[in-house]
């Protein structure tokens, strides 16, 4: 995933004026220099900048298009079906490779890691 770069803190949610949003999550502050050459010289300054993740959600950002729009940023709609049926197909005894009981974890492990950012950033509360 590739990071944005802001001079301000973004929020979780901002609107972009076309009616979507983007939903900011991963914020940090960094410290960055700039060398600037001043008369032979190299001047360093530091400034502060926010970088973030990033994904657009449109018309309304509800918790599900939220969840969603991070959800594919990591996954696509293909890949998340493969992956589901791979693991089913294994349970099935279909597939013999038990690798795909790992990686479904690791999956259900980040849609659960997701949920819970968004619940946080939405300021809803936790069941």
């Amino acid at each position: 995933m590739k990071r944005a770069y802001y001079d301000a803190r973004p929020k979780a949610l901002e609107a972009v004026g076309n009616g979507d949003y983007l939903y900011h999550w991963d914020i940090r502050e960094e410290t960055v220099q700039n060398h600037m050459p001043e008369d032979g010289s190299t001047t360093v300054a530091e400034r502060t900048q926010y970088s973030c993740l990033e994904a657009v959600i449109s018309g309304t950002p509800d918790y599900s298009k939220c969840v969603e729009g991070v959800i594919r940023t990591t996954f696509t709609v293909d890949e998340e079906l493969a992956m589901v049926n791979k693991y089913n197909a294994y349970r099935a005894g279909i597939i013999a490779d038990e690798s795909i009981v790992a990686e479904y974890q690791d999956y259900l492990r980040h849609v659960a890691e997701v949920k819970a950012m968004v619940k946080r950033d939405l300021g809803m509360a936790e069941p």
